[in-house]
């Protein structure tokens, strides 16, 4: 399920290179409403696959044998890549997420870390 995770996330960046580099380019298929829709269509459908994802993660993490697995394998750097979202349930659940493997030290040290600059994106959902 990690892997998906990381795959949709590879994917939503390659997308969002390519939109731009099209826009420098000045494409007319960049600014066309039907590629629009289309990336509007496949960001809704990307969603729903990481909150399912997500959903079963934190499931699965409610072993702590299955979560430290989890935390080896770059777990909080993937959640934080996730807060880049729309979609509002995703994001929920990426805070619960978060909030949830908070508990541990080793956890927080990886948050706080300049390179993945949880906090940074955590600032966002703070009125």
């Amino acid at each position: 399920t990690m892997k998906v995770v990381d795959l949709e996330i590879k994917r939503s960046e390659h997308r969002k290179e390519e939109r731009e580099r099209a826009l420098r380019e000045g494409g007319k298929d960049a600014n066309s409403s039907a590629s629009e829709a289309k990336n509007r269509m496949l960001a809704r459908r990307q969603d729903k696959l990481l909150f399912v994802a997500l959903h079963l993660l934190i499931n699965l993490a409610e072993d702590p044998a299955v979560e430290r697995k989890m935390v080896k394998k770059s777990l909080a750097t993937m959640l934080t890549q996730c807060l880049d979202r729309k979609s509002p349930d995703c994001a929920m659940l990426v805070i619960t997420f978060l909030r949830k493997l908070s508990v541990f030290e080793d956890n927080v040290k990886t948050m706080g870390d300049p390179e993945i600059n949880t906090i940074h994106h955590l600032a966002k959902y703070v009125p």
